[in-house]
């Protein structure tokens, strides 16, 4: 399917924390966007275990069919965002 399969996921031989929690996340983009869901990646300090107790969440997503026009696009992203409890 594309997506990021977390549990085999590991950065320079470092395992992610946290692999069941990152795994709600995905699931709950996986059941808002479905088949446009093309990616997901953690980067960032939470990737590379250095992240402090105010680090935030980097992901990168890739969606397929997402409006052209920016506003649009950012709502429909940022709707999906509200529903899921990040770790």
């Amino acid at each position: 399917m594309g997506i990021l399969e977390i549990t085999s996921l590991s950065i320079l031989n470092k395992p992610i924390p946290n692999k069941e929690q990152y795994r709600q996340v995905i699931d709950q983009f996986s059941d808002t966007f479905s088949q446009r869901l093309k990616t997901v990646l953690l980067f960032g300090s939470r990737a590379w275990q250095e992240a402090g107790g105010d680090s935030d969440h980097d992901l990168f997503l890739v969606i397929d069919g997402l409006p052209s026009q920016p506003i649009k696009r950012l709502k429909e992203v940022r709707i999906a965002i509200r529903e899921i409890p990040l770790p």
